[in-house]
Parts: C-alpha cells; structure tokens; sequence
C-alpha cells in the first residue's frame, strides 16, 4: 500500500531543535464531534526527522470552532520557552 502524509516544518527562532509535524483531523461516533492528531517529528540529522510523540484530543464542532480553524488553517502558536506548541485549546509537547 502507498501513502502520503503532509509532514510540515516548524520554523521559529525560540525552538533549540528542529520540528516537524503532521496533523489529521477525523471524524468520531458523534457527528457534532472530531479527533484532532498532531504527530511530532524531531530532526535527528539534516534533513532526517524521527517520530517523537503524538498528541490527540477529541473536539466539539460548537465549543471547539476555534481550535478547529486554527487547525484547518495550520496557525499555531509556539510557547515562550520553546516546549509546546497550541492551536487554541489543543497543546502539543515538544520536549
């Protein structure tokens, strides 16, 4: 079987090591709600990333439109020390 899968790079000065992530949103039981899945990679050679960790939370499409947007969108923010990165209510680790 052949796949592919959108591996994005995170790009930002407060970061010690470099990042890349992948992100899905799918649907659940409930038509009202979504599973967002961000999965961390973490360079571990130019250009040669390793899966580091997987962050999922299950979001509402009224009380979560924000952080859904923000996904949609690929806006996240990335926090002062470097640690976590967030779309809206959804915190990914880093470290």
């Amino acid at each position: 079987m052949i796949f592919s899968k959108e591996i994005v790079a995170i790009n930002n000065p407060s970061l010690k090591d470099n990042y890349a992530i992948s992100q899905n949103l799918t649907d659940s039981a409930s038509p009202e709600k979504f599973v967002i899945s961000v999965r961390v990679y973490k360079e571990v050679y130019p250009l040669l990333y390793k899966y580091h960790g997987m962050e999922m939370e299950l979001v509402s499409r009224k009380e979560d439109a924000e952080t859904i947007s923000l996904f949609n969108k690929k806006m996240y923010t990335i926090s002062e020390d470097g640690k976590t990165l967030s779309y809206g209510k959804l915190i990914v680790p880093l470290e």
